[in-house]
């Protein structure tokens, strides 16, 4: 058991060590906005289940309340972050634009314990 949860400590703390490049950590995410409104987009649920599409993409797939399952692509680093939760864990995970009137869809970059 002492393993265990030394094992958890560890792949938190190297989370969020890695968390400075991309900031896929398990704390609070940068939500930026600009004069137009906000560059982010975020999604709430209970983990459930990560994968590689035959692409090579990385997804995350979650259970909103009240809603069906949802996948969205990751980065590689948040992608690694969920795989050390426990299905059922319920995370944020936010995905950051470069202009808020832009159409692209980047790929959810930061995982938090939702509130």
């Amino acid at each position: 058991m002492v393993r265990f949860n030394a094992v958890c400590v560890g792949l938190v703390f190297y989370a969020l060590g890695r968390a400075g490049a991309e900031e896929a950590a398990l704390g609070r995410c940068n939500r930026p906005v600009d004069q137009y409104g906000p560059r982010y987009e975020a999604v709430s649920g209970a983990y459930r289940a990560r994968g590689v599409s035959p692409g090579g993409g990385k997804f995350v797939t979650i259970m909103p309340r009240n809603a069906a399952a949802v996948s969205v692509t990751v980065t590689d680093e948040a992608y690694n972050v969920v795989g050390s939760l426990t299905i059922g864990t319920q995370i944020t995970l936010v995905s950051r634009a470069s202009h808020s009137l832009s159409s692209a869809q980047p790929p959810y970059s930061c995982v938090e314990f939702a509130r």
